[in-house]
């Protein structure tokens, strides 16, 4: 597919020689042709008979999620973010992962305020047709000059038509 030697394409696999920056993106948009993400992902999803789905092939498979921060990186490396936050618990190894990547913080969800803690109350829909999900944050965890990033498991998924 890449029309490379194997030789050479068992040295860059094993770390021992680096493709030089632009044989790495040639590379990678020749692999990307036959192993497109979003093609990936939807082949992943399984829905039942209410119109719900099951996620857990991808949130478990940390390959998958790798590929899915990557694409993430390329898109929002050198911008303003400044906080990665998800609205459900199916989001969090995703946000982590592109925490970790992109270098900043991460907000995870909560269901329930602790103790006399004041908290923002944030409501997120996916689509006009998907669920309301409401998450709570303390008030010191965002600032006003934060950039914060949304990542959601559901939010892939409600770009496409249903089930």
């Amino acid at each position: 597919m890449v029309h490379l030697p194997e030789t050479v394409l068992s040295r860059y696999v094993k770390g021992h020689v680096l493709p030089t920056a632009d044989r790495a993106e040639e590379i990678n948009k020749t692999l990307q042709r036959f192993m497109s993400l979003d093609k990936e992902l939807l082949e992943r999803i399984h829905f039942d008979d209410g119109g719900y789905f099951d996620n857990t092939a991808i949130i478990g498979d940390t390959l998958l999620l790798e590929r899915a921060v990557q694409h993430a990186v390329g898109k929002f490396a050198g911008k303003r973010v400044t906080k990665i936050m998800t609205a459900a618990v199916d989001g969090i190894p995703l946000a982590t992962l592109l925490a970790h990547r992109l270098g900043v913080g991460l907000l995870s969800p909560r269901s329930e305020r602790g103790g006399s803690e004041r908290v923002y109350r944030g409501n997120f829909r996916a689509s006009q047709d998907c669920c309301c999900i409401e998450s709570l944050r303390p008030r010191d965890a965002i600032k006003k000059t934060d950039c914060v990033l949304i990542v959601d498991d559901i939010s892939t998924v409600a770009r496409h038509s249903g089930p």
